[in-house]
């Protein structure tokens, strides 16, 4: 077995697609030192910041400008809170729906470009099934749908 110099993970063998994986090459990965685990300690506070971003130092946005830009109703949103503070899995279900939501609403102000780019994956979805758009091109890094209308 080998591990990865890159990720530490162990195969039969690295092979080239897995190097893809992290950018690099077989010349460039041969001259990189063995993996050497690194011991990682994160707080609280890092954590959430991780989850919900910089927590922000004074906030100015009314609920409803909050709610609106999530896509969430209030009810929703003190679900979620309560779901976070008793540690209870949030329903997949119903974020999976919020999320519809949000793209097709969000689809729905686009509809009437000609062409449009998104990094949103739904809206993509609701602009194609739902508006009579096609993808044209998929970018990654960072992942941009471009789509053009066909009626």
């Amino acid at each position: 077995m080998e591990k990865c110099k890159i990720c530490g993970k162990e195969f039969v063998k690295i092979n080239v697609q897995h190097l893809k994986t992290h950018d690099t090459d077989q010349e460039t990965y041969d001259k990189l030192p063995e993996f050497v685990p690194k011991e990682v300690s994160i707080t609280k506070d890092e954590k959430e910041e991780k989850i919900f971003g910089k927590p922000l130092e004074s906030i100015e946005k009314p609920l409803e400008v909050f709610l609106h830009e999530f896509g969430i109703t209030e009810k929703e949103l003190r679900e979620l809170v309560r779901s976070y503070k008793t540690g209870n899995a949030i329903d997949v279900v119903q974020d999976i729906e919020r999320k519809q939501k949000y793209g097709e609403k969000h689809a729905e102000q686009l509809k009437d470009d000609d062409l449009v780019e998104t990094s949103k994956l739904l809206v993509a979805d609701a602009l194609v099934h739902k508006h009579g758009f096609i993808v044209t091109e998929v970018t990654s890094n960072p992942k941009i749908w471009k789509l053009k209308k066909i009626n």
